[in-house]
């Protein structure tokens, strides 16, 4: 299972970014090499956003995770239409 960097924004309607690469084999590994990289991740953010954006949460998260969000996600846009 891979194990990315997810940043959400404090932003409406909550958007969220998702780190590719590097993606990781464990949660600790991501954890420590967010934390040890923060200011690389923030940089990227900002190079992304043209500017720096509201942070409202990072974490690591798992790929099956993120794709049971992104479903979820589609499954009320698809109902709220």
């Amino acid at each position: 299972m891979k194990w990315f960097i997810v940043v959400v924004f404090n932003t409406f309607p909550g958007d969220v970014y998702i780190f590719h690469q590097p993606s990781f084999d464990d949660r600790k590994t991501c954890l420590v090499t967010l934390w040890e990289s923060r200011d690389a991740v923030l940089q990227k953010l900002i190079e992304e956003y043209g500017k720096p954006m509201p942070i409202e949460a990072v974490n690591c998260l798992s790929e099956e995770v993120i794709k049971k969000v992104i479903e979820n996600a589609m499954a009320d846009s698809v109902n709220n239409t």
